[in-house]
């Protein structure tokens, strides 16, 4: 943050899952907030389903270490009106048949999202623009 102060206009993308490890930081979406807020310019988010270890962070988005909703009505209480970036990553230490394995319950959630990319990234956009509502303004991009 003190850069932040010696720098004007200095803005930073917020990474959620990078600055959200309440396992071992004890920091929740608040924590991560509070003093950086007017500094942000783009919210990066990722599931972080810490249900499924199996997985490492980039997991798909569902029962995750974040209250998505809360952190969006922050977010919107404070003001912020910028992007909102959405991660989705295949865990690194999986080879190709474990990753279908691992996903194999991700249904396609718009026409022709049939192979497991397409499907990840459908359910993904899904997840967050429910979640993300009271940050979006009518126009903004649905795909």
């Amino acid at each position: 943050m003190e850069l932040f102060r010696a720098v004007p206009g200095l803005a930073m993308t917020l990474d959620v899952r990078h600055a959200c490890k309440p396992e071992t930081l004890g920091l929740t979406h608040a924590d991560c907030l509070c003093e950086p807020a007017p500094c942000i310019a783009n919210l990066h988010v990722c599931g972080i389903d810490r249900s499924r270890k199996e997985l490492g962070d980039s997991t798909p988005p569902g029962r995750d270490a974040v209250v998505w909703e809360d952190l969006a009505r922050d977010l919107a209480a404070l003001g912020y009106s910028g992007p909102v970036t959405v991660e989705l990553a295949y865990p690194s230490h999986l080879d190709t048949a474990d990753i279908e394995r691992a996903y194999a319950g991700i249904r396609p959630s718009m026409p022709g999202a049939e192979d497991l990319s397409r499907r990840l990234s459908a359910w993904g956009v899904e997840f967050f623009r429910e979640k993300f509502a009271v940050l979006l303004k009518e126009g903004d991009c649905t795909k």
